[in-house]
């Protein structure tokens, strides 16, 4: 009996280390992806609820499932996201986000190269077409809060092709993403195939 309480309270021990260690993962992913994701923490909560019920089980491939978790949420917040550009054609729509790390930017965009026209205290982290959709992204990184005029124009072989001018209010100082977002129509999409580059200019009102 002394023997079986004994070999209970091991594996009691081992269940208990193997949790630990996995909600370690979870919380070692969640900083992790909140610092380089699109309000990226969603996802993580959703990868949690989605597979927490087999982290018990599994603990050795929760990570990967979790990680796999959030791959999957950011593609359908990139989805929805374009889907709520798209569903403003012809005007610019500005947010404030946390951004995307390098390697997503290279996972989720083509880059549009470009000459700047930026004011003190304005810096154009990141332009660049989402490669399965027909909406173009602008990161800017405001210190200073305030109005600004943003202005941006694609130049193809013949010429500028779409001009896109919008006011971002930066209401707070915090170093968060303004993102300035427009869709492409049909024509506009084709004659991007010819891009030869991009004009963005950002004046403080």
């Amino acid at each position: 009996m002394r023997k079986l309480t004994i070999l209970s309270l091991i594996i009691l021990s081992a269940i208990i280390t193997t949790l630990s260690s996995c909600s370690g993962c979870v919380k070692q992913a969640t900083k992790k992806v909140t610092e380089t994701g699109i309000n990226a923490i969603e996802g993580v909560a959703e990868a949690v609820d989605e597979h927490g019920a087999r982290v018990g089980e599994k603990a050795t491939d929760a990570a990967g499932k979790l990680a796999d978790g959030i791959g999957k949420s950011l593609d359908r917040q990139m989805n929805e996201h374009a889907e709520k550009v798209a569903s403003v054609m012809g005007r610019t729509l500005v947010q404030t986000v946390e951004g995307l790390d390098k390697g997503a930017t290279g996972q989720y965009y083509d880059p549009i190269s470009y000459n700047a026209n930026i004011c003190t205290g304005v810096s154009l982290d990141y332009l660049g077409k989402i490669k399965s959709k027909a909406v173009v992204d602008a990161y800017f990184i405001i210190l200073e809060k305030g109005i600004y005029n943003c202005k941006i124009e694609l130049e193809g072989s013949k010429g500028i092709f779409i001009t896109k001018e919008t006011e971002i209010d930066k209401p707070i100082t915090e170093r968060r993403y303004s993102l300035v977002s427009f869709a492409l129509n049909i024509e506009e999409e084709k004659e991007f195939l010819n891009t030869v580059s991009a004009k963005v200019t950002i004046v403080k009102k």
